[in-house]
């Protein structure tokens, strides 16, 4: 599991390295051309090294911060929390539509009480790009199961600073603290 992250920071690195690698190629073509190459070459590839440095030491302070913040970091982008709770469809509906609205960052919200589905996209800041989140609540006797997902707006994220975890965890004890307020 800890080898994920790292593969998917290499991938990420090496394919950011491969395009940075072709824009220095044209770069230094059209620089030969202007029989300037060899100072600005030198001035990109400084350029380079200092962007990549800044990016790692804002990598490592979220990371761990993350860390710090949930005991552990969880690899998996798509995160899953399955809840069960003392009441009807309707009622799980409610209580989980109440609880996305109230979330911070929510944007797009689309219930569909028929179906007991809730989607919403919540913006991305400087950690991430965005989440999406889906709730769907299932009836059982007399419970109801709610299962709420988290996963990144951008599909190719190799890492998320465990938002989607944070995401799920703030949401299901919305859902909670929302049903202890409604039983006193």
């Amino acid at each position: 599991m800890i080898n994920s992250y790292w593969d998917r920071r290499r991938k990420g690195i090496y394919s950011s390295l491969f395009l940075l690698f072709c824009f220095y190629i044209l770069i230094g073509v059209f620089g030969l051309a202007m029989r300037k190459a060899p100072v600005f070459a030198s001035f990109l590839i400084i350029l380079l090294i200092a962007m990549y440095g800044f990016y790692l030491i804002i990598d490592y302070i979220y990371f761990k911060k993350s860390f710090k913040k949930y005991g552990r970091i969880d690899y998996d982008l798509n995160q899953l929390h399955t809840m069960e709770i003392q009441c009807n469809k309707d009622d799980a509906f409610q209580y989980a539509l109440t609880s996305i609205k109230t979330y911070k960052g929510i944007r797009d919200i689309e219930p569909d009480k028929q179906r007991g589905i809730i989607e919403a996209e919540r913006k991305g800041y400087c950690k991430t790009r965005g989440e999406n989140i889906k709730i769907i609540i299932k009836e059982g006797f007399g419970t109801s199961l709610i299962e709420i997902y988290s996963s990144p707006r951008f599909k190719r994220a190799f890492i998320d600073f465990a938002q989607n975890y944070e995401n799920v965890e703030i949401i299901s004890a919305s859902i909670k603290n929302l049903m202890e307020m409604k039983k006193i």
